[in-house]
């Protein structure tokens, strides 16, 4: 399966997480997006690290590349840093 890896800094994660949550939720689910995970940095929880799951690497593509994930991203203190992944046993 492919992933998307981003990586970045919100300015505030308790008002950014129900927008990832709720907002966007459905419309990951429509593109494709088979779920994911969000890790924060222990020393800073408004750095983060989210892995999110695709269908497809063209869906994962073309959401990053779509107003969405633009919109997704307001908020946010530094620039994404983001890469395409897939899983390796």
């Amino acid at each position: 399966m492919p992933y998307l890896l981003v990586r970045r800094k919100v300015a505030d994660y308790e008002r950014w997480k129900p927008v990832f949550d709720h907002d966007h939720a459905v419309t990951r689910k429509r593109r494709g997006s088979k779920g994911g995970w969000i890790l924060a940095n222990a020393y800073d929880p408004n750095e983060l690290v989210i892995l999110v799951e695709w269908d497809s690497l063209e869906n994962a593509r073309r959401f990053a590349d779509a107003d969405d994930f633009g919109r997704l991203c307001s908020g946010q203190e530094s620039p994404i840093n983001q890469t395409y992944t897939s899983w390796k046993s």
